[in-house]
């Protein structure tokens, strides 16, 4: 199950137009090539979606969605969706 929610939340950021790395972890990683991420980050945080927002030096900025339950992953998805 948890494998089959990480990569729909990974081909749903893809849809979305972020540059989403494909994971075996618990999370999925997605820079944006074209959208600065951290005001997205806030208006998801202002939501209560905890996800993380990281920029390191040398990488792209982006945000670090662990997975969580379907409803979860549906929730942020459609929050991202009318926040972009």
């Amino acid at each position: 199950t948890i494998r089959a929610t990480r990569q729909r939340l990974f081909a749903q950021m893809q849809e979305l137009g972020f540059a989403s790395v494909a994971s075996q972890a618990n999370f999925v990683w997605n820079p944006h090539p074209a959208i600065a991420v951290e005001p997205l980050y806030r208006k998801l945080k202002d939501s209560g979606v905890l996800v993380r927002y990281m920029n390191y030096p040398d990488w792209e900025d982006g945000l670090r969605i662990s997975v969580g339950t379907d409803e979860q992953v549906d929730a942020c998805i459609a929050l991202l969706r009318a926040a972009m």
